[in-house]
C-alpha cells in the first residue's frame, strides 16, 4: 500500500475507531471483545482498503463490517460453549449403569489435555475471556490463540468419540 493510502487509512482509524467500538459494545456487551471486533474491522478495510475507499459512506461500511465481526464472534463463542457443555454431559442410560462417574468436566478432561490446554479452556468458557485477552495473556496473536483452542476442541472431541 502506497504511503498516500497509509496516512488517509491511518487518519480514518483515528477519527472512526472509538465510534466502532462504541457500535460493536451494542452487540457483544462486552468492551474487550467489542475491541477487538473493532480491530478485525480495520484489518478488513486495510485488506480492503479500494473499496472500503470508494464506499460513499465509510463510517457505514465499518458499522456494517464491525456488526459482522461482532456476530461471527457470537456464534463462535456460542459454538465453543455449547460443545464444551456437550462433551461434559453423560447420557442417563450410562449414568445409570456406571458406579463411578467424574465429579466434574475437569476430572473427565484432566487426562485428555496438557496444563497450557486446561488453562486455555477454561479462559474462554468458563471465564468467557476473549481472543484479544488470551492472546496477550500468553504473549502470542489472536490468530494462534484461535488456531489452539480449534485443534484443543478438535482433540477433545476426537477423543470423547474414541470413548464413546
Amino acid at each position: 500500500m502506497q504511503a498516500d493510502n497509509r496516512a488517509i487509512f491511518e487518519s480514518y482509524y483515528r477519527k472512526y475507531y472509538s465510534q466502532i467500538v462504541i457500535h460493536a459494545y451494542r452487540f457483544l456487551h462486552n468492551w474487550p471483545m467489542a475491541n477487538e471486533a473493532a480491530q478485525e474491522a480495520f484489518l478488513i478495510a486495510w485488506r480492503r482498503f479500494e473499496v472500503f475507499q470508494s464506499s460513499e459512506n465509510r463510517i457505514g461500511w465499518l458499522k456494517v463490517t464491525a456488526k459482522n465481526v461482532a456476530l461471527n464472534m457470537m456464534t463462535r463463542a456460542l459454538r465453543e460453549q455449547k460443545l464444551f457443555i456437550s462433551m461434559c454431559e453423560v447420557p442417563e442410560s450410562t449414568a445409570a449403569e456406571a458406579e463411578e462417574l467424574p465429579v466434574s468436566a475437569e476430572l473427565l478432561f484432566q487426562n485428555m489435555m496438557t496444563e497450557d490446554e486446561s488453562h486455555l479452556l477454561k479462559r474462554i468458557v468458563l471465564d468467557k475471556a476473549t481472543y484479544l485477552e488470551l492472546s496477550k495473556e500468553l504473549g502470542i496473536s489472536v490468530w494462534a490463540c484461535q488456531k489452539r483452542m480449534q485443534r484443543l476442541l478438535k482433540k477433545l472431541k476426537s477423543a470423547l468419540e474414541d470413548r464413546g
